[in-house]
């Protein structure tokens, strides 16, 4: 039972409890308290991008790379106390230190392609109770196509254009994790190849 600045008395409906059969003239408010903001993060890192391009006689070439390497990581559950956290050893589920992506790509007349790189680090994580025999979590890399051929106007469609996008060309798969109760994978997700088609049109 709470009472209220101004005397009136009401009952606390804990967790768990079985609403459906709460009067609604019986419920002074509802207080949804899942998500809490517990602690504040800190980061320190690099994040670094470059990108190229270059008219040619067929048509145009380009390249590009923007990455993130971190360099610390700290976190606080009180003002002003910061607690490291090693991001050598995935402690607290931090995370890698490096993640980047490269692409090239370049048109031919009407057509448009690109092949892009996406790497995630590896790191090493600290055997324990939860995690069997394992003292690493390999880097993640996938591949990724995209093909666009632009078709101009055609009928009543101004800028037509039809599209191919093939995620993880080579299918892999995410690093292994054997920790008790995990999905078995970490440090990236996937569906596998994936193979994606596309119109887009102006009208």
């Amino acid at each position: 039972v709470y009472t209220a600045p101004d005397g009136t008395s009401f009952n606390v409906v804990l967790p768990n409890t079985n609403i459906e059969n709460l009067n609604p003239s019986d419920v002074f408010a509802i207080v949804d308290a899942r998500l809490r903001n517990l602690q504040d993060a800190r980061h320190e890192g690099i994040d670094f991008s470059a990108n190229y391009r270059r008219d040619t006689s067929f048509g145009s070439i380009e390249a590009g790379v923007s990455g993130n390497y971190r360099i610390s990581y700290d976190i606080s559950a009180s003002p002003g106390v910061w607690t490291p956290i090693d991001l050598d050893t995935n402690a607290d589920n931090a995370g890698p230190r490096l993640r980047y992506r490269a692409n090239i790509g370049a048109t031919w007349g009407d057509l448009y392609a690109r092949a892009s790189y996406t790497h995630t680090g590896g790191m090493n994580i600290v055997p324990s109770s939860e995690i069997f025999g394992q003292t690493e979590i390999d880097s993640f890399s996938t591949v990724d196509l995209y093909f666009r051929y632009d078709l101009g106007e055609m009928g009543l469609a101004d800028d037509l254009s039809v599209s191919l996008n093939v995620n993880n060309v080579f299918d892999e798969e995410p690093p292994e994790l054997r920790r008790n109760g995990s999905s078995g994978f970490a440090n990236g997700s996937t569906v596998g190849r994936l193979f994606m088609v596309g119109v887009n049109a102006n009208f």
